[in-house]
């Protein structure tokens, strides 16, 4: 029995203490150094963090590899398209694969 009270007066103590800390660390108005525009009340909610979206600096936010593929030809020679790629303007018979850094979501 008297373990058992050794060891509740010390979590009490380990609490007590954390929570001393952790009133002291974000206990900002005593600080000469620190001045607020704002309010004193201090919250424990996180705060909310917005990550941006940063576009593929590889495939400039296309999702398609600028590089051209070719298809097999088998020695027969190049074969031309009449309309243009949609993604470099060529002519060729080619196509583009998905983008090997952003994996086709256009961003980082």
């Amino acid at each position: 029995m008297g373990t058992l009270n050794a060891i509740s007066k010390l979590a009490s103590i380990v609490s007590n203490s954390l929570n001393n800390a952790y009133s002291n660390s974000i206990n900002y108005s005593n600080s000469s150094n620190y001045k607020s525009t704002t309010s004193t009340n201090i919250t424990t909610s996180k705060p909310s963090i917005t990550k941006q979206k940063q576009v593929c600096s590889f495939c400039h936010g296309t999702g398609q590899n600028p590089r051209k593929e070719y298809p097999a030809e088998f020695g027969l020679g190049h074969s031309y398209k009449e309309t243009p790629c949609a993604m470099c303007g060529g002519f060729e018979n080619h196509y583009h694969k998905t983008c090997p850094i952003c994996a086709g979501k256009r961003y980082k």
